[in-house]
């Protein structure tokens, strides 16, 4: 499976999940993949930043709400 064809397949089940983007052409492609997610992307410029804010988001909000 080709990258973009892998962000339109995650894309498509993604509503109002937050996404955390890193450097380089993956951000076009994510955005060209789903364009309901735009205002939902955070895309980080910083080389390296990506994995301690995802981890700081992830410890710092609440738990999301599972339905049975």
């Amino acid at each position: 499976m080709k990258r973009f064809d892998c962000m339109k397949a995650l894309a498509a089940r993604l509503k109002d999940e937050l996404v955390i983007l890193s450097l380089g052409g993956s951000v076009d492609e994510w955005y060209n993949a789903a364009p309901h997610m735009r205002e939902a992307s955070l895309f980080q410029q910083q080389l390296g930043c990506v994995t301690p804010q995802a981890f700081g988001l992830a410890a710092g909000l609440p738990p999301p709400r599972r339905f049975a």
